[in-house]
C-alpha cells in the first residue's frame, strides 16, 4: 500500500537479478491518497525480482524504495 500526502509523480518498476526492467505497473500523477498496488507475474519465470517505488515531487524531494520478492511454484 503506497500513502501520498500530495500530489506527486509515481513510478513502479518490477526488475529482475540481471536489471532488466520487466514491467511498469504504473507511471502516473497521482493526487494524495492510499493506493494498493498489485502484480500479477504470468509467464514470468521463477527467481528474484525486485519492485521499485520512485516518487517525484517537488525539486529535491525525490523518494526511492526497493522491495525484493521471490517467484517460487506452489
Amino acid at each position: 500500500e503506497i500513502n501520498t500526502k500530495k500530489l506527486v509523480s509515481i513510478r513502479i518498476r518490477i526488475i529482475d537479478v540481471t536489471g532488466k526492467e520487466v514491467e511498469t505497473i504504473t507511471d502516473n500523477l497521482q493526487i494524495s491518497g492510499n493506493y494498493s498496488i498489485a502484480w500479477e507475474p504470468k509467464n514470468k519465470p521463477l527467481g528474484i525480482y525486485f519492485l521499485l517505488l520512485e516518487e517525484k515531487g517537488k525539486i529535491n524531494s525525490n523518494y526511492e524504495w526497493v522491495g525484493r520478492y521471490k517467484l517460487v511454484k506452489l
